[in-house]
């Protein structure tokens, strides 16, 4: 059998032969002031909460400095398109895009509509023999319209 050594407060098992010797804890200021220093333990819950907001608090830093960099890449970008657009030549350059585009587009659409109107009642003739003749103004709207 097992060999019991008793303490005032506990009942420790030891096996066959062992020999111990305990003195039980006593409390004097020095051995409080250690006890006090060491953490207590906390729970699995604890843990994950402490480094949940450890980690709520490094992502807000690094929010924080990432919109700083935005904000001024933002501030750069403006400052650039303003110098880029003041410049004169840059001026008469967007202006003779804005000129030539609309020449070129009135002409196309006229052309389109003119082209496409005539091509659409031609060949709404053959039918028109079949449709009393509604068959020529329905082609003229649908090719002017393509």
């Amino acid at each position: 059998s097992s060999a019991k050594l008793e303490d005032t407060r506990h009942h420790v098992t030891l096996p066959r032969g062992c020999v111990a010797m305990a003195a039980p804890l006593r409390k004097t200021p020095s051995v409080e002031k250690d006890l006090s220093q060491v953490p207590k333990t906390r729970s699995a819950m604890d843990v994950v909460i402490m480094r949940a907001e450890d980690t709520k608090k490094k992502v807000a830093m690094q929010w924080q400095a990432a919109t700083a960099k935005v904000v001024e890449k933002a501030k750069l970008v403006r400052d650039k398109s303003v110098e880029f657009s003041s410049d004169k030549s840059v001026q008469a350059t967007a202006a003779s895009a804005v000129g030539g585009a609309t020449i070129g587009g009135i002409g196309g659409v006229t052309g389109g509509l003119l082209l496409g109107g005539s091509t659409g009642a031609l060949l709404g003739v053959l039918p028109a023999l079949f449709t009393f003749g509604l068959s020529i103004p329905a082609g003229a709207a649908l090719g002017a319209g393509c």
